[in-house]
């Protein structure tokens, strides 16, 4: 992810692009090869998408990402967000320099906002990220010599042929996935806050429009009416972005319900298992930005756009993975 994120860095806004700040759950959901032909055949011209996801990206390591590619991009940027991501707290102990390797002047004032000193900064790329490279010693075999790791969606993790979580798994940790959203009253405001400095700075740079997405889950996961505080949490939730999305004027798009995804296409709580429910997520996702990529719509328009918008036609079955997966 860091090495990607620097080479964006180095890239001239030429071609229009697609970028999607995402963790694990989002990486797997989305089939990248796939959403990228689909824009370029919907809209008659080019479209790069440029997945940049790590496991547990948050949005502080979104701060510091979009910074840096801020004015090398020409197209949509679509950041993630979930009830757990503004239900998170401030990790002071530094844990988010461990997720990515890219320093920015913003995220040093967020934090400064946040009431924590920032770290030393050194001027020396390995030193102002040594809590990253201790963790990943490895990184540097790549990162000395010049050379980088290709895309990760290049070699995507095997899901297809791992055997899902078994059902009574859920229950043991349902809990424990739950529990996450219990500071969501003391930590909403700040994080949203977060968000609308984020949206604001990339929007210094006309040639990019802003849209938050919905993280992924399995609604399998289930137990929710045993959890009165959940329910409210989450209505909550709704309420809160509804509004955020109206004030900010700042599309939302929330894949997942439309695309159809079942618990039988997970591997576990939040990862799609199986080609099928990923190019169906890719391909709602890819009606949606297709909207927001055409020159005439902006973001002002976007409530009513969506509103308008026709039903979705699901695209033929062509795709080998597709095809790969009806045969079996």
């Amino acid at each position: 992810l860091s090495a990607h994120v620097l080479q964006i860095a180095q890239q001239k806004p030429e071609k229009l692009s697609v970028v999607i700040l995402s963790d694990s759950a989002g990486r797997e959901a989305i089939e990248v090869p796939e959403l990228q032909n689909f824009l370029t055949e919907d809209l008659e011209c080019p479209v790069r998408v440029e997945m940049l996801a790590a496991n547990r990206l948050s949005q502080w390591g979104q701060i510091a990402i979009t910074d840096a590619i801020r004015d090398h991009i020409k197209g949509v940027v679509l950041l993630e967000i979930s009830p757990d991501a503004l239900a998170s707290a401030l990790d002071v102990r530094g844990e988010y320099q461990r997720w990515v390797a890219v320093e920015s002047p913003a995220f040093r004032e967020e934090l400064r906002q946040a009431g924590v000193v920032p770290p030393p900064h050194w001027g020396n790329y390995f030193l102002d990220n040594y809590r990253f490279f201790v963790a990943r010693t490895d990184c540097l075999h790549y990162l000395l010599p010049g050379s980088v790791l290709p895309p990760l969606w290049e070699h995507p993790t095997d899901y297809d042929h791992a055997h899902p979580w078994p059902s009574w798994r859920y229950p043991k940790i349902r809990k424990a996935i739950y529990s996450w959203i219990d500071t969501y009253d003391a930590n909403y405001k700040t994080n949203l806050g977060i968000y609308q400095r984020m949206i604001q700075r990339l929007r210094v740079n006309p040639q990019i429009k802003v849209g938050l997405y919905e993280g992924i889950e399995n609604p399998g996961l289930g137990g929710v009416s045993k959890w009165p505080n959940l329910r409210r949490l989450r209505g909550q939730y709704a309420a809160d972005l509804h509004d955020f999305e109206r004030t900010n004027c700042v599309p939302y798009l929330s894949c997942a319900p439309e695309a159809g995804v079942s618990p039988e296409d997970f591997w576990d709580p939040y990862h799609i298992r199986t080609s099928k429910a990923r190019l169906c997520y890719s391909d709602v996702l890819a009606q949606h930005v297709e909207v927001l990529l055409k020159p005439e719509c902006t973001v002002e328009d976007w409530p009513a756009v969506e509103a308008a918008m026709a039903p979705r036609t699901p695209r033929p079955a062509t795709t080998q993975a597709y095809r790969q997966e009806e045969q079996t």
